[in-house]
């Protein structure tokens, strides 16, 4: 979580409590310096998400979700209506498939996701010992560099 999440978390739960919506992305890898807060926090948002490290999902449309994560498993690899992936990619087709949902993002992400080796796409060095370690200890300082220059 940021390191000032508790100073917005109020702001947050009132938006929450005072529109409507299916799901929030509170979390998400984003490719550029975070930008400054402006009220509201919680936008409009029909794009790409590319992170599903801290989200919700009201329940109103839970059971929807579900059916339709178990619907994308049944499917195979590749299959034009979507097959299995993973959640950051269910959630944008799910979104695509039904547009009447409302899906709301965090401005800033409030939420990041460490760098560490992947269960989803693992790299090739992630897979030999000494690779991987160094691997490690590259994640941990680029966490720190990048720790660093958020404060």
């Amino acid at each position: 979580l940021r390191r000032d999440f508790k100073e917005y978390e109020s702001v947050l739960l009132e938006e929450l409590t005072s529109k409507d919506w299916d799901l929030v992305h509170f979390g998400y890898c984003r490719d550029q310096s975070p930008p400054l807060v402006n009220l509201p926090i919680l936008q409009p948002f029909s794009g790409e998400i590319t992170g599903a490290q801290f989200y919700a999902v009201n329940g109103k449309t839970l059971e929807k979700l579900i059916d339709f994560f178990e619907v994308l498993l049944q499917r195979p690899l590749g299959h034009p209506d979507g097959g299995p992936m993973p959640a950051d990619g269910v959630l944008n087709v799910f979104k695509w498939q039904y547009p009447e949902i409302v899906r709301l993002i965090a401005v800033p992400s409030f939420g990041d996701q460490r760098s560490s080796k992947s269960d989803i796409s693992p790299k090739w060095f992630d897979n030999i010992s000494l690779l991987a370690s160094l691997a490690g200890w590259a994640r941990k300082i680029k966490k720190r560099i990048s720790s660093a220059s958020v404060r």
